[in-house]
Formats: C-alpha cells, structure tokens, sequence
C-alpha cells in the first residue's frame, strides 16, 4: 500500500509542477502579445510621416484604424501623406 501513496503523491506534485509552468508561460504570451499589439496600432506604424492631428489635410488620408485617441483629445485622427 505504502507504494500506491507514494507514486500519487509524486503525480500531484508533477501536476501542480505542471500547472505552475503552464500559468508563468501564460502570463508571458500575454503580455508579449499585448506589447505587441500596442506598437502594430500606434499611428507612426502605418507608413512614414503619419502624425496624430486634429484634422488631416486635402494631401493626407486618415487612417482610422490608428491609436490616436488615447494620446491627446486635440489629435484624434491618424494622418497619412499620399505620394
């Protein structure tokens, strides 16, 4: 009997070993992930010389799926020069 005790003590123990690993990689990925999708929607991501202004000019073309708005209630749009 005392062998079958032992051998599910160690199970539990590599389990929660397991588990422990599993929630530190977890918490990596995400805030890897997080980082990352904070500079892919950043305004100066979409092209050279996109700005965050107030209003974009007869030249320029907004792209709205930029992060402008958490920066400055003033700059809300993300402007983008046409060549």
């Amino acid at each position: 009997m005392k062998k079958a005790q032992g051998l599910s003590m160690n199970v539990i123990i590599v389990a929660a070993l397991a588990l422990i690993v599993l929630v530190v990689v977890t918490i990596i990925f995400t805030s890897n992930v997080r980082n990352a999708n904070r500079g892919l929607n950043a305004c100066e991501s979409k092209g050279q010389g996109a700005t965050c202004r107030p209003t974009c000019e007869p030249s320029e073309v907004s792209v709205g799926a930029a992060d402008c708005k958490d920066r400055d209630e003033a700059n809300n749009f993300c402007c983008l020069p046409v060549k």
